[in-house]
């Protein structure tokens, strides 16, 4: 039996997002995600495929 639940989602700042990626890209700063959050949103939205 499948399992669905509504899950909300946080706001976020996709701009400031951006700044520090490209901050990261310039070798100007660290990664603004978490190598292991990545990987375990990649998980969850493949298991809601």
């Amino acid at each position: 039996i499948p399992h669905r639940e509504r899950v909300p989602s946080e706001r976020g700042c996709w701009l400031e997002f951006y700044r520090l990626l490209q901050s990261a890209v310039e070798e100007q700063g660290g990664n603004p995600v978490d190598p292991h959050d990545a990987i375990a949103s990649a998980q969850v939205m493949d298991a809601a495929r």
